[in-house]
């Protein structure tokens, strides 16, 4: 894949991956073993999946290829082509010179996006509101890493039954900022500081191997994987989020 030998280039030797497989190695085995202060999710495909999800993210492509057209002033079949080389981009089958932001600025995208409503597919998720305040009550602190407009972020939380309120750090894709993922992992280093914790106190939780887990492991934080089949790496994974209270008891 393009986009992870270009995100793992500047990783120590013991650190990189062949395609999408780490090479085994004690100093990422032993990295994951710990209890964190603060877990931090993705949202899209990681506490909003399953079942309960799936209409909304079969549909939510077209939804973004309607608002770009009518936000844009584009024709459909062009808007549909912008958003078909985003979602490349995001799935790893392009390189990031052909994400389609870049022909049209980030903010364009930005507002297009915002006019998407999950509220007619999304529908409260009890299982979801039961795992994040068994963790709260377990003593971890929660929070949220996503690229996606904070706005758009808020409004896919209230569809599930999720408040806001019970984050402690809530860091959302901001009009007129680059998006918080970029794979640098500079945005888990600034979370982890502004909590007051070291990255090593930290657990990022998420779907994309690009930008949750190796960006996160690279600065040091634990990371588990959210994947519904056993994926090709040595990561920690579980195969959905309301297993994770679980998972952190056994280790």
């Amino acid at each position: 894949m393009v986009l992870v030998a270009q995100l793992v280039e500047h990783l120590p030797v013991e650190q990189r991956v062949v395609g999408s497989i780490p090479i085994k190695h004690p100093k990422i085995v032993s990295s994951f073993v710990q209890h964190p202060k603060l877990i931090l999710f993705d949202i899209d495909h990681t506490l909003v999946a399953g079942r309960a999800a799936d209409v909304y993210y079969r549909r939510f492509p077209w939804l973004v290829r309607d608002a770009f057209a009518r936000h844009l002033g584009i024709e459909y079949e062009r808007a549909k082509e912008y958003v078909e080389r985003h979602l490349a981009f995001l799935e790893g089958r392009a390189p990031a010179d052909l994400d389609a932001r870049r022909d049209f600025g980030l903010e364009r995208w930005y507002d297009a996006i915002v006019r998407v409503d999950p509220s007619e597919f999304l529908k409260p998720m009890p299982s979801i509101v039961a795992m994040l305040e068994t963790l709260r009550n377990e003593g971890y602190a929660l929070g949220i890493v996503t690229d996606s407009p904070t706005p758009q972020a808020e409004r896919v939380l209230d569809a599930i039954g999720v408040h806001k309120n019970i984050f402690r750090v809530f860091v959302g894709w901001e009009r007129g900022k680059k998006i918080p993922k970029d794979g640098t992992g500079e945005v888990f280093e600034r979370v982890c500081g502004a909590f007051g914790c070291a990255p090593s106190e930290a657990l990022m939780t998420g779907d994309s191997l690009l930008t949750d887990i190796l960006p996160a492991h690279r600065l040091g934080l634990a990371v588990v994987h959210i994947s519904p089949v056993k994926p090709d790496h040595i990561f920690p994974f579980i195969p959905s989020v309301e297993s994770l209270p679980a998972y952190l008891r056994g280790i």
